[in-house]
């Protein structure tokens, strides 16, 4: 009866260790899709220049990477259209040579 008795603590050892480690991996994994999301961004940036007559709106998109935005890349466009560019600047990283990220 001593064996069981040491048997069941360990057992009982064992689950709480095993619960803690997958509580802290389903916090890693958390945290590693917060900071690897891909997902779009908007940034605004306000340049004065005597220059110009007038406010000019430019829209610079970059980093695509072939990532699928919705159906028939909708999410992007809407994202584009809200933005109301006076201009669409394509910079770097907009196709991948692999089959579209979705």
């Amino acid at each position: 009866m001593f064996c069981l008795g040491n048997i069941r603590t360990d057992m009982k050892i064992f689950r709480k260790k095993w619960k803690i480690c997958l509580a802290a991996g389903a916090v890693l994994a958390a945290l590693a899709v917060w900071a690897l999301w891909t997902g779009l961004a908007v940034r605004t940036y306000t340049l004065e220049t005597a220059k110009l007559d007038q406010p000019v709106r430019l829209l610079l998109l970059t980093d695509l990477h072939s990532t699928v935005h919705g159906r028939e890349q909708q999410a992007l466009i809407n994202l584009v259209r809200a933005q109301a560019p006076d201009a669409v600047l394509l910079s770097g990283d907009i196709a991948d040579d692999e089959v579209p990220h979705r």
